[in-house]
């Protein structure tokens, strides 16, 4: 038989595969081809990693899954939020072979004793002689022994984070199983820095450690040999001797058990702190720490200045096979960023099935940089405050009947532009006189700081026509007349905090400021691509993506300057700017 037919039977005989193996009832367009790709590549032993860049959609969960069964062997697969694990654990389609994992906190006890109770708080985790003889029925813990012969396990990425800090004589761990697919993937170096870091102040440790220690001078935050000591000599004994103390209870309550797992993953973070220190970059820095009815303190917060190396032991060694996933695939240098730059890499980029007319980019319509600190010029933001209000107000008068969502990226930015509306008196928008503050009462909901979701789905349920967002670039579906249009009034650049400082003077000191500057921009593309996302969920949805801050689209800016960081099915929607979608991903 010659080669090529032995290629065509493989070929056959994994199309096959994965028609049994998907769990629909039928395929979305492209979701059979794709998913075939995927097989081949994981069937390819010369590849270690596999990038899935498919928008939404494109149905990514159901290929992943299908992928998942279609081959042999175990199989991790993460998502970043409960939210998402949910989606997959309430899917009719995903059958036995998948099973759902969050933690402990997730789940009730359903022990007599602590019946309703979340299981990190129940009678088994706070009575050290405790034997429970219905273990085997734990939503949890029968949930976990289950997860160990189950072919495909779905848990989020904490939680198989957090197991990866565990050691591996420890029992009752999900082990190494040989695929892990990794989706929205686009976070995954915040994810891993926010794991690893770790904060001295009240609020992290227990009174008992925070009333034996005494924080570091500001001025030595720069000598980190002395810090290392501190830590060495003064917390790490002050957390030691709280553990003993809880350790020495034959029971505790519901309070002293959290608080005794809160110090043991605290202790766990900086115990790798130690470990690594030595022989790696870290930043400390000092901020403030608002307490209610309390004096405000002060916290110490240690980061590494890369985190590549983190996610080998975290996240990379729990599979053999890596499949990463995410409608934005980051570009540049990002593999080496995560600690996978050294693998051989194949990538599968799938268009977007949704028509192009139905999901325009307007980008000339924009009011100027939105932009403050460490930009040419620090009074951009002032200047066009409220060109950038009226412009929103503009378009919510175009757009009178339809719903829009504006994204301001910061609570300051949501803030100043509700004070411009109910500062400037009457507005004239196409011959009619419109008081601006109340136009702004009766139309804008504001997302609440401390009630996010529950601000958004107020938001669903009322008649005002505008909902302004914080942070909800990603994670939240506005299908449908939810919302017919959307604002992009800033864009997400990383604060230029002390990490960030030390990352661009330790480029530019090895003469790789590039790297400096992928990265740096690299997170804006992201957030740009997310946001654009939430508002056209199907074939038939329609939502215009209207980018006002010009530090993206002007002649040089954000999108015309990294094109090739951008995926050429968001290039291609873009209308009032020379970019050519071929330069995309």
């Amino acid at each position: 038989m010659g080669t090529q037919n032995k290629a065509d039977m493989l070929a056959q005989t994994r199309e096959q595969r994965v028609v049994e193996a998907f769990s629909a009832p039928s395929f979305r367009e492209k979701q059979k081809e794709v998913t075939v790709q995927l097989v081949t590549l994981l069937e390819d032993d010369e590849t270690d990693v596999i990038l899935l860049n498919a928008p939404t959609g494109s149905g990514k969960s159901l290929v992943i899954e299908g992928a998942a069964r279609a081959t042999s062997g175990t199989s991790f697969v993460t998502t970043p939020l409960n939210a998402l694990v949910d989606q997959i654990d309430n899917d009719d389609f995903i059958d036995e072979g998948v099973i759902t994992l969050k933690g402990r906190n997730n789940y009730e006890c359903i022990h007599p004793e602590d019946e309703g109770t979340p299981v990190d708080e129940a009678i088994c985790q706070r009575d050290s002689d405790f034997d429970c003889e219905l273990k085997g029925k734990c939503p949890y813990y029968g949930r976990k022994k289950n997860a160990l012969d189950t072919e495909v396990v779905v848990t989020n990425l904490p939680y198989l984070m957090a197991e990866g800090m565990i050691p591996n004589a420890v029992q009752d761990t999900l082990g190494d199983r040989q695929k892990l697919f990794v989706d929205e993937c686009q976070n995954i170096s915040s994810f891993a820095r926010n794991f690893v870091q770790f904060t001295v102040s009240p609020r992290s440790v227990p009174d008992a450690v925070w009333n034996n220690i005494s924080l570091p001078p500001e001025r030595h935050l720069d000598d980190m040999d002395r810090l290392v000591r501190w830590v060495k000599d003064d917390l790490l004994d002050a957390v030691a001797a709280e553990m003993q103390r809880f350790e020495r209870m034959p029971f505790l309550s519901k309070e002293q058990s959290s608080e005794y797992e809160d110090l043991r993953q605290f202790k766990l973070r900086v115990d790798s702190f130690v470990d690594d220190v030595s022989g790696n970059e870290w930043v400390a820095d000092m901020d403030k720490v608002i307490r209610k009815n309390a004096p405000n303190s002060s916290k110490v917060v240690f980061e590494p200045l890369f985190v590549g190396r983190f996610l080998d032991d975290l996240l990379w060694g729990r599979g053999d096979a890596i499949v990463l996933s995410s409608a934005t695939i980051p570009g540049g240098n990002w593999l080496e960023e995560i600690g996978l730059g050294d693998k051989t890499v194949r990538e599968i980029s799938v268009g977007s099935t949704f028509p192009v007319d139905n999901r325009p980019v307007v980008c000339n319509l924009d009011v100027g940089k939105m932009v403050s600190e460490y930009s040419d010029d620090e009074d951009n933001r002032e200047m066009n405050k409220w060109d950038m209000a009226k412009r929103i107000m503009e378009l919510a008068h175009h757009h009178d009947g339809e719903q829009g969502f504006v994204h301001c990226r910061s609570y300051k930015i949501m803030k100043m532009l509700s004070r411009q509306y109910r500062n400037h008196g009457t507005v004239e928008l196409n011959g009619e006189a419109i008081d601006a503050g109340r136009w702004f009462n009766e139309n804008v909901q504001l997302q609440d700081r401390y009630n996010r979701e529950e601000s958004l789905e107020e938001w669903f349920e009322n008649d005002k026509q505008v909902f302004f967002s914080v942070a909800m670039d990603e994670g939240i579906d506005l299908k449908g007349d939810v919302c017919r249009w959307q604002v992009l009034a800033k864009t997400l650049y990383p604060f230029m905090s002390k990490r960030m400082k030390r990352r661009k003077e330790y480029h530019y000191e090895r003469d790789e400021g590039g790297k400096f500057w992928d990265y740096y921009n690299r997170q804006a593309v992201v957030q740009i691509q997310q946001a654009y996302g939430r508002g056209v969920r199907s074939k038939d949805d329609e939502c215009v993506f209207y980018v006002l801050d010009s530090s993206a689209v002007q002649n040089q800016g954000l999108i015309q300057m990294n094109a090739e960081m951008f995926c050429e099915w968001f290039l291609e929607a873009i209308e009032g700017m020379n970019v050519r979608p071929g330069r995309g991903r």
